[in-house]
């Protein structure tokens, strides 16, 4: 259900409107507009709030438009003057405009809504992936350790929850919703995180460390109690999400608490795997010029990417930060081995070459 203020349309509107989410409105597309997947619950209702908005906006205008298969450019301009004229984010009017073109592409007038910078200045739409604060509980001087000892006198869940985040780099919805007795092999050397992933892309990730290996452990333990896995019991994971955040605020993982959300603990999973693969600062803690050339360290960057779960390499800047221009003359990797010993093993994953499971994962060694 729509929660965005929709007054001005008329109940013949929103049937028209609901009629076209119906038919199209679970569907993916990639940049070129062909449907390659189901979308996430997430992504539905995003796009769901975003058109009633548009069009909410659009009669407010002054537009009498009788249904939404009437929009034309005239309507699109003055709504994205409207929308530019609010100082939203870039990312905010590249994910709305981004909406409305594939609204525009499900009812057959795919080129009523133009290039964005057709309709913004450049710095309104100037977006970056690439983080220039670090958000990891570790940089902030939190102790993990503390934190979590604090939110399992709360809640034992909550605190495995948290635990999961810090070790494997899970998403909070994917620690939740995690089934830790589900594994790919009988040796247990790989987590198979493959239930509230984004889009439904399933992975695999290494369990290397003891640390790993006794927080799989202690989920395991409490699967066994829950049918195997372990969101709390009785509870959807609407109702999960819920109890998640409130526990959250509870133990002051706020920005406005102790200055991390649990996202942060993300971040430190993606620092602490790039170092482990090159051997050296993340450029978010301070990098590396002089140290480290470029193929390297965009290897490191799809590596981690593959562990986070995301398709694009370069949005591991957003939690690593990145050096832009500065390595496109860094020197050669023989010459950075003959002067940093200690990146001794750095050839491991240099070029790209590593052997991968289908969907990106790493392979075990």
């Amino acid at each position: 259900m729509c929660t965005y203020k929709t007054k001005p349309l008329s109940p013949f509107f929103k049937m028209l409107l609901e009629k076209v989410l119906l038919e199209h409105n679970h569907k993916a597309h990639n940049k070129k507009g062909v449907v390659v997947r189901d979308c996430s619950r997430k992504t539905r209702d995003s796009r769901k709030q975003t058109l009633y908005m548009a069009f909410t906006d659009i009669k407010s205008l002054g537009y009498d438009i009788s249904k939404p298969q009437s929009i034309r450019k005239k309507h699109v301009e003055a709504l994205l003057a409207y929308w530019g004229a609010k100082g939203l984010a870039p990312r905010t009017l590249h994910t709305w405009v981004s909406m409305l073109r594939v609204f525009c592409g499900w009812i057959g007038k795919k080129d009523v809504v133009e290039n964005i910078e057709n309709y913004f200045e450049p710095d309104q739409i100037k977006r970056s992936n690439v983080a220039t604060t670090n958000l990891s509980w570790v940089a902030n001087d939190i102790d993990v350790v503390e934190v979590i000892a604090k939110a399992r006198l709360l809640d034992e869940r909550f605190a495995l929850y948290l635990s999961l985040q810090r070790c494997f780099g899970l998403r909070a919805k994917e620690a939740i919703e995690l089934r830790p007795i589900t594994n790919p092999n009988d040796k247990q050397t790989h987590l198979l995180v493959d239930h509230g992933t984004k889009g439904g892309r399933v992975r695999t990730l290494p369990i290397e460390t003891q640390e790993q290996r006794d927080v799989l452990e202690w989920a395991k333990k409490v699967a066994i109690t829950s049918g195997g896995r372990i969101r709390w019991q009785r509870k959807t994971w609407v109702q999960a999400r819920r109890k998640f955040y409130t526990f959250t605020e509870q133990v002051g993982i706020t920005r406005a608490g102790l200055g991390v959300t649990s996202h942060g603990l993300r971040h430190q999973f993606a620092q602490s795997e790039y170092r482990r693969i090159t051997g050296l600062p993340t450029p978010i803690e301070g990098g590396a010029i002089g140290l480290i050339d470029r193929q390297t360290h965009h290897a490191a960057f799809l590596i981690v990417s593959d562990l986070l779960g995301h398709i694009r390499f370069y949005v591991t800047g957003s939690y690593c930060g990145g050096y832009g221009h500065c390595l496109r003359n860094a020197r050669t990797p023989e010459e950075l081995k003959r002067n940093a010993p200690f990146m001794t093993g750095i050839e491991h994953f240099h070029g790209f070459d590593l052997p991968r499971l289908s969907g990106g994962q790493l392979m075990p060694n």
